[in-house]
């Protein structure tokens, strides 16, 4: 019997789900990937090497982590951004900023409409949508914005101090942790802390 969280692996790969996987593997698991795709672990690893992901040039100087930081998080375009760091993909940017867990400050009346309209239908996968913003940078903005996706229950605050304690664990373990949550959602969960976590690390090493 097949895995319901594997809902698509026996169907093809299509061009979202690619770049999903271009863009988060190195900062996501490819567990953590295969959940939100529905997609095997061992299947997210063999597209990850087919598209390259585990030979990409990782090493980022300091010049370059500047311009990033500096003009990603102020708004910058994907092309201004190439245009200044030219040893680098667009993929190889995007999984940067997410294993930094930095975010874009400013978001664009066009990138907030699409917003509006999906978030309450899609939740974070509206972030398909939205090629140059990371997961977590949708789930923040739509929390800025007063948007909720009706599909999801509430963390209490007994279940997100009980996650805090356990990020080092494999989903598989950690999903044991939370009866009642689907695998899905604790990932989705543990993204979003991660994320956040990053972020405080960022403001803290700006303001010490």
């Amino acid at each position: 019997m097949t895995n319901p969280g594997n809902r698509n692996s026996r169907v093809a790969w299509t061009v979202d789900e690619i770049r999903f996987v271009e863009q988060n593997y190195g900062s996501l698991s490819a567990a953590e990937i295969g959940v939100y795709l529905g997609r095997t672990r061992v299947s997210v690893k063999s597209m990850a090497n087919r598209l390259g992901c585990c030979a990409e040039y990782n090493f980022w100087s300091d010049a370059e982590l500047e311009v990033l930081l500096a003009h990603y998080t102020a708004g910058a375009d994907m092309d201004t951004l190439l245009a200044m760091l030219p040893r680098r993909t667009r993929s190889g940017i995007m999984t940067k900023v997410n294993s930094l867990g930095i975010y874009r400050r400013h978001w664009s009346e066009k990138e907030n409409r699409i917003l509006r309209k999906y978030y309450a239908l899609e939740g974070i996968h509206a972030a398909k949508r939205l090629p140059d913003r990371t997961v977590f940078s949708v789930s923040n903005q739509a929390y800025a914005l007063g948007l909720r996706c009706p599909r999801g229950r509430k963390w209490s605050k007994d279940e997100l101090a009980l996650l805090k304690q356990n990020l080092h664990l494999e989903l598989a373990e950690l999903h044991k942790l939370f009866i009642g949550r689907s695998r899905q959602a604790v990932c989705h969960a543990r993204m979003k802390l991660k994320q956040l976590r990053g972020k405080d690390k960022n403001m803290k090493s700006r303001t010490g």
